[in-house]
């Protein structure tokens, strides 16, 4: 279900539902690789990201708040921390892979969708493991939304593990390579409506 305000007690119980199963998931692990400090700063993230996803993107979260779903215009990504819970993240050490990322992202967006204007990039926060079917309706709420206004949806991971779904799903490998010099593969899918 789509966040349209994002509430100090919602967040909350998104983060406690949420950060004990991304410990293992792959973009964190690039973010934080110290595992015993990746919770600390997975909690720092989520303070920042879910109320600048609901206020500047879209956000959306399963009933059990297991899993969540983030849209973000290419035009809107942003490269510094700045209002609510930001503090955080700016003293972090590993902030600066948050920018780096998103630089890849962008660039590699604008090549593979280079005629729309109107593109959010997909990103799912959860375990495919225990949250399928959360992942499967927020998906498939997306894409309506997505046909419903007619923009482009940008699905991009470094796992691959829901690569055979979303294809299921109608979305497309247009990208796929070792990201920098880790031994993450970054997939870029896309769906065009």
């Amino acid at each position: 279900m789509k966040v349209t305000k994002m509430t100090k007690k919602k967040a909350q119980d998104i983060k406690a539902a949420l950060s004990p199963q991304l410990i293992a998931h792959p973009l964190f692990m690039f973010y934080c690789p110290e595992k015993l400090k990746r919770e600390k700063y997975i909690n720092k993230f989520l303070d920042y990201y879910l109320f600048s996803w609901a206020k500047y993107g879209e956000c959306y979260v399963s009933l059990d708040r297991k899993a969540v779903v983030s849209l973000v215009s290419v035009a809107a990504f942003e490269y510094k921390f700045s209002g609510k819970n930001s503090f955080g993240l700016k003293l972090d050490k590993n902030a600066y892979r948050i920018k780096m990322h998103r630089e890849s992202v962008e660039a590699i967006t604008d090549v593979v969708v280079p005629q729309r204007n109107d593109t959010r990039v997909m990103t799912i926060y959860a375990s495919p493991a225990q949250s399928m079917n959360e992942i499967k309706e927020l998906v498939e709420e997306i894409q309506a939304h997505a046909k419903e206004k007619g923009f482009a949806l940008v699905y991009e991971t470094f796992s691959r593990k829901l690569v055979d779904f979303m294809t299921q799903q109608g979305f497309e490998t247009s990208y796929q390579k070792q990201f920098l010099n880790t031994q993450f593969v970054q997939t870029v899918m896309v769906y065009n409506v």
